[in-house]
């Protein structure tokens, strides 16, 4: 089990993370102080902590994401 699926942090915005599979890890998706990022169509799944994790940061779009663990601990703060 790895730490992060995808962890986009700090100075790196203008992401697209598009289409992927994202298993098994403490946090499926982390976003952390980074703007501008799409995130579109990913499965993730067998997340131990969450899923879908965006801290502070503007203008991040979520689209259509795939979740199949069934994780309470989910969320999102700040503008996304």
């Amino acid at each position: 089990m790895g730490l992060n699926g995808i962890f986009i942090f700090g100075e790196s915005n203008n992401n697209e993370i598009i289409r992927n599979l994202i298993k098994d890890n403490e946090h499926g998706l982390r976003i952390l102080k980074s703007e501008n990022n799409l995130v579109e169509d990913n499965t993730i799944s067998g997340s131990l902590r969450c899923d879908i994790r965006i801290e502070p940061g503007f203008y991040n779009i979520l689209f259509s994401p795939i979740i199949s663990s069934e994780n309470e601990r989910n969320h999102t703060r700040g503008k996304a």
